[in-house]
């Protein structure tokens, strides 16, 4: 019985600790809530008051530039004739050469473009050209590739090579080197591309 009791009181004190935790989480939440609500509150207050505030500056302004533009215009418009004059006249002196430059300026750019346009076109013609010697060259290039299939003109190309790599290492035909010699072997003549003197049988 004693151990039931017990059992009852600690329940009893875990409902309580419950309801007082559920109690904490609602007040929390009651409180933040209305810190919320005055944040709001408080923001919408604020922003009311600036744009107020800010009509007030903006009629004050318009206020201010329509008296200012009235006044500087009737302060035009009582300005004599012979003010008037003396101003035109001074406006035609600074405009006079204003014009002029504007015109040596239209010619400059006028010749500018006669100018781009004969690049233009000269380039037009040098790039043209280039194409054609491209299509020679691919030609030319075509028919060297098919006549390198044909044997015997291989071979001369070979020897045309070997020859320029023999000469470019400082060696001279007929002195340094023999081409096209047959030289008499074991059983049978052989004809080498090329031979070093000192490698023939006398």
């Amino acid at each position: 019985m004693g151990k039931k009791m017990e059992a009852q009181a600690y329940l009893l004190f875990l409902c309580g600790m419950l309801i007082g935790a559920l109690l904490a989480l609602y007040c929390s939440w009651l409180f933040f809530r209305r810190r919320l609500k005055e944040k709001a509150f408080t923001e919408t207050s604020m922003k009311e008051a600036f744009l107020a505030l800010s009509k007030e500056t903006l009629m004050a302004n318009v206020d201010l530039m329509n008296s200012s533009l009235k006044s500087s215009l009737e302060h035009l418009y009582k300005t004599n004739e012979q003010d008037r004059a003396l101003s035109n006249e001074r406006l035609t002196t600074v405009l006079n050469p204003l014009k002029e430059s504007l015109l040596a300026v239209d010619n400059k750019i006028s010749m500018l473009e006669n100018v781009r346009q004969g690049a233009y076109s000269g380039l037009h013609a040098q790039i043209e050209g280039l194409l054609k010697s491209q299509q020679i060259l691919h030609k030319e290039t075509s028919d060297l590739s098919r006549a390198l299939n044909a044997p015997a003109v291989r071979g001369r190309w070979g020897e045309m090579q070997l020859r320029r790599v023999v000469e470019l290492s400082g060696l001279s035909s007929h002195c340094d080197f023999l081409e096209q010699n047959s030289i008499r072997g074991e059983d049978e003549i052989v004809r080498p591309d090329m031979l070093k003197p000192f490698l023939m049988k006398s």
